[in-house]
């Protein structure tokens, strides 16, 4: 990437900044001098971590200010509802352009606005200021990105050589199976509750790995789509599974107990319909969602043939490398740690 990248709130693991990221920046756009900082929801990962983003806002608004920039902007990756709390505590923020909640969205506030549009390029949000310091007004509107829309000549061309360097790595495009029936592989359908397509994924874990029971956390699958009858091709599983090393698939072996928490903690307030929410194979397990956050899975784990999952019960649980070496979704898991060695060599999902 040539263009620069913005986070207040991220640093490696050891506390340091990220190579070539910055907390900020400033540009000028009509003489204006406009303030831009980037924020991420609370992560940690073996790459660095990403801490309280509310306080490194208030750095980041406070460094702006003393900078004199004329209008405050910020870049999120977080919820809605985060972004919409910040706007609401910093009176010198003016707009923020959010981009986790994957759907297109304008909350105003006053004179001021949270906007985020759909994923995949679908909408795009064009919001146009005008005004002065302290007194800007804000329109904004969503524009649909059609498939029918001309492709501009010098982003073809962009396309194009990606399209080629993926054909380079996997081969060729071909048919691999038939779909008999449509399957729904929407996110806002695989991340709030068991859906077929997520009980195929993880069956298929299992079932290629010989394991006694499979969690897939629904952010790995990235179709946010339907599949629908006919030959299903080679690209459209790597599409399907787009993060090929984070989505290797591990066995780790696993008491009941601690199953229960990794499934507890799938359902929490923070993963509940997001990518964090985990389809499953092999087990069956009930969710109250009316219950306190860490207390929502109510009676007892079975596995399929209707058996119960004792706490003390010892299962071969395989799971992506994501959620079993990388801490991916806040989860821990120190039992992983022998086969998360041999890691980089374990099977892809797709």
């Amino acid at each position: 990437a040539t263009f620069k990248w913005l986070s207040a709130n991220c640093t490696g693991r050891d506390g340091a900044p990220m190579p070539g990221v910055l907390a900020w920046d400033t540009v000028k756009v009509q003489g204006y001098k406009v303030g831009l900082f980037g924020l991420t929801a609370r992560i940690e990962a073996d790459g660095g971590r990403c801490g309280d983003p509310d306080a490194a806002a208030r750095v980041a608004i406070d460094s702006l200010s003393k900078l004199g920039a004329d209008l405050i902007v910020a870049i999120t990756h977080q919820s809605l509802e985060a972004d919409l709390a910040l706007l609401g505590r910093e009176g010198q923020l003016e707009l923020v352009l959010g981009g986790n909640d994957r759907r297109a969205a304008t909350v105003q506030a006053g004179a001021r606005h949270v906007v985020t549009a759909d994923a995949n390029a679908e909408s795009a949000q064009f919001v146009t200021l005008w005004g002065k310091k302290g007194e800007w007004r804000q329109a904004t509107r969503v524009l649909d990105v059609r498939p029918n829309l001309v492709a501009d000549p010098a982003v073809q061309r962009i396309v194009d050589a990606w399209r080629d360097s993926v054909t380079t790595r996997l081969g060729p495009d071909a048919v691999v199976g038939i779909v008999a029936d449509s399957f729904d592989a929407r996110n806002a359908t695989l991340r709030r509750a068991e859906a077929p397509f997520g009980d195929l994924a993880a069956d298929a874990m299992r079932a290629g790995t010989g394991a006694d029971a499979a969690i897939l956390n629904t952010g790995a699958m990235r179709l946010d789509g339907w599949l629908l009858p006919g030959p299903l091709r080679r690209y459209t599983l790597e599409s399907l599974f787009l993060f090929a090393d984070e989505t290797r698939v591990v066995v780790v072996p696993l008491t009941g107990g601690r199953l229960r928490e990794l499934l507890e903690h799938g359902v929490s307030d923070g993963l509940m319909g997001t990518g964090g929410f985990l389809q499953v194979s092999g087990l069956r397990y009930t969710v109250d969602r009316g219950r306190p956050s860490g207390t929502r899975v109510v009676g007892q784990l079975t596995s399929t043939d209707s058996r119960l999952i004792a706490t003390s019960d010892r299962l071969r649980v395989a799971m992506p490398t994501y959620l079993a070496c990388d801490g991916g979704d806040g989860d821990r898991v120190p039992e992983a740690a022998a086969s998360c060695a041999a890691a980089a060599s374990a099977p892809r999902a797709a």
